[in-house]
């Protein structure tokens, strides 16, 4: 099972934690042409790409909190460390993973997969974070039979 769907039964936690891995995406936003780290502007000026990797991040945190919201019990607490963007605009990383990238660049050729070579995350802003938890309040049945 991935974090990305519940790992245990409904409501039968009362505590729930999770520590910076939800920056790691199940979802696959697409190649790369100009970069490695698809959350990160100086890595994906392409603005198609850059869309398609925020849909997916976006579209992985909302199962992540749903997932948690149906483990949780009535009352019950999650708490969680997200890798974000940091508040002056900088993404971590960005800087390392763009020397990586220079590096492999200048040592494989164009068509022999380098596109391919993508970091599968997405780092969060706050807003990204605080619209999954509003998500939650809009699920509808929770805790039918249905999960």
């Amino acid at each position: 099972r991935t974090s990305y769907e519940p790992c245990v039964p409904p409501k039968s936690l009362t505590l729930s934690y999770s520590f910076v891995a939800t920056h790691w995406l199940q979802s696959y936003g697409g190649d790369l042409p100009s970069g490695l780290c698809a959350s990160d502007p100086l890595h994906v000026p392409e603005p198609e790409v850059w869309n398609a990797w925020k849909s997916a991040g976006e579209s992985d945190w909302n199962m992540f909190v749903n997932a948690r919201y149906k483990e949780l019990d009535v009352g019950g607490v999650f708490i969680g460390a997200v890798c974000g963007i940091k508040s002056d605009g900088d993404h971590p990383w960005s800087k390392v993973g763009y020397l990586v990238y220079q590096a492999m660049e200048s040592r494989v050729k164009r068509g022999d997969g380098l596109d391919s070579c993508v970091l599968p995350c997405w780092y969060r802003t706050d807003a990204d974070i605080r619209a999954g938890f509003e998500q939650t309040t809009k699920l509808d049945n929770y805790g039918d039979d249905n999960g």
